[in-house]
């Protein structure tokens, strides 16, 4: 019989913000969770730490991308002039 599974804490700086979360290992696959989602894998070659940072730069990676997507064409919309302000949204983040 084995106990619970335990969770560990994993930090990433992105861009000079430091974004943190929790992982876990359980069957194998690498489990995080943030903020910013939840994702999971295999565990193959590399430490279930260095897998888990990987796993939580995507997260960030995606889901602020998704917000400076939004509001690039929302003040596009508003402006009138979507290339530029798209272009300053995306140099936010």
């Amino acid at each position: 019989m084995t106990g619970p599974t335990p969770v560990k804490d994993v930090v990433v700086m992105i861009n000079g913000v430091e974004h943190r979360g929790t992982y876990f290992v359980q069957s194998s696959m690498v489990h995080v969770r943030s903020d910013a989602g939840s994702k999971a894998t295999q565990v193959g070659g590399s430490p279930p730490e260095t897998i888990a940072k990987l796993l939580l730069s995507e997260l960030v990676r995606a889901s602020s991308g998704a917000v400076r997507n939004v509001v690039g064409i929302r003040c596009g919309a508003i402006s009138g002039n979507m290339k530029v302000l798209f272009q300053a949204a995306r140099s936010i983040g």
